[in-house]
């Protein structure tokens, strides 16, 4: 039973149900368009696929049903809630339990073989459970099974620089470039660029003075070695775990 629409995007639209098994709520995806033939069927069908592969991780959004009807895609997904309530300040203390529990996503995404290629703060959601959970599956790519393609591009304003250069260099560093951008955009109440001086600027290891002042040494330091502009000097997932500065801020939590 639908009780209201809750967003809509590339892919399709999400709407918040009831349903009529257990009578709980929760978000159903809907694919925007029908199949257009088998190729687009399978890319479609692979989304449930590798999200169903991490779907019981706590920081990933829970894949509890997905089924074909008509030539769309149904999903039946935890509900949750945006990262950001409308009119909110958002504190420091707050970018870093999303920082920490979307990177202990990655890590999880990253050692199955897997990179998702659309991390943005719109596919970063709130569970009932307290958690910050990654969501939106459509891109991610495993580097096993996909070898032979390239991912599809995500959102330019969270894109790495690697992935815009000739030499389409596609690895797991692309997701720690963009969730840092993310928590800078979330941290320094930045409006993040498509394109122009700003766009190349953070892709460059420049970041806007009147953004950053506020954000704490630690965790612009943090941020900093996430975005570099070249893939090879950012961390891993699991190196950023590891790091004493994240270690003290889940101790802190």
């Amino acid at each position: 039973i639908t009780v209201n629409k809750l967003g809509e995007g590339s892919f399709g639209s999400v709407y918040k149900v009831i349903s009529k098994d257990d009578k709980k709520f929760y978000a159903m995806k809907v694919s925007k368009e029908p199949f257009r033939n088998d190729w687009d069927r399978t890319w479609k069908l692979n989304e449930v696929d590798l999200h169903t592969l991490v779907s019981q991780h706590p920081n990933v959004a829970t894949l509890h049903n997905a089924w074909e009807e008509d030539r769309h895609i149904y999903m039946q997904l935890e509900l949750c809630k945006p990262i950001i309530e409308y009119g909110e300040s958002v504190s420091e203390r707050k970018c870093w339990e999303v920082l920490i529990d979307i990177v202990t996503a990655l890590d999880c995404l990253h050692n199955l073989g897997m990179g998702h290629f659309d991390v943005k703060l719109e596919n970063i959601l709130c569970g009932y459970d307290g958690l910050y959970k990654l969501s939106d599956f459509g891109l991610v790519y495993h580097f096993e099974k996909d070898r032979n393609k390239f991912p599809k591009e995500g959102d330019a304003k969270y894109m790495a620089p690697e992935l815009l250069r000739s030499t389409k260099e596609f690895t797991t560093k692309a997701d720690i470039f963009s969730l840092g951008i993310s928590i800078l955009e979330l941290a320094g109440n930045l409006s993040l660029p498509t394109n122009g001086d700003v766009w190349k600027a953070l892709r460059e290891d420049i970041f806007p003075l009147t953004h950053t002042e506020r954000i704490s040494d630690d965790l612009f330091y943090l941020l900093t070695k996430m975005m570099s502009s070249e893939s090879s000097r950012r961390p891993s997932a699991s190196e950023i775990l590891r790091m004493p500065v994240v270690q003290a801020a889940i101790q802190r939590r």
